[in-house]
């Protein structure tokens, strides 16, 4: 992503690209450095919420734990969009659940839009008001979630299978 997009955009990759040998309150340090619009106080609430402990070294941080900085650093900053990719990839199922419903309070949706690539659509269902389905690099659907659920009585899973 250039600095440019980078201006309005808050990316969650679902790769690596940290510095091992940072801790994670360098990592949080480290972003703040590089993005005028990284809000601190917000990536220490958010930070709190998933229980990541400041001195701990990213070398030695489980996937999930990784995963849960990654979000730390995008939710923090203050964009008009957020990007995440494959966000709860390896988030232990049963912390998932609550990560996803505690991601919305950390989210301006007066002037924030979320956009979410992910095969874990079960977990986001309940938070998405726009679904989009791509099959080969074309879209063959986007439909409103609640028109969905209350016109056609299906689920997001139940809809993507039917047009798959």
């Amino acid at each position: 992503m250039n600095h440019r997009i980078a201006k309005y955009v808050s990316y969650l990759s679902e790769l690596d690209e940290y510095y091992g040998f940072y801790n994670v309150g360098q990592t949080i340090d480290f972003h703040a450095s590089q993005f005028s619009d990284f809000n601190r106080e917000k990536a220490e609430e958010i930070r709190k919420f998933m229980n990541l402990d400041r001195q701990a070294k990213l070398k030695h941080l489980s996937k999930g734990n990784r995963g849960r900085l990654k979000i730390i650093l995008t939710l923090a900053r203050e964009v008009p969009v957020i990007l995440m990719d494959e966000p709860l990839s390896g988030l232990d199922p049963m912390v998932r659940d609550s990560i996803v419903k505690g991601l919305i309070s950390y989210i301006d949706l007066e002037k924030q839009i979320v956009l979410i690539t992910t095969h874990e659509i079960k977990e986001v269902e309940t938070i998405l008001d726009e679904v989009i389905a791509i099959k080969d690099g074309e879209i063959i659907g986007h439909l409103d979630v609640e028109t969905l659920r209350y016109e056609e009585k299906k689920g997001i899973v139940e809809w993507m299978t039917s047009i798959y």
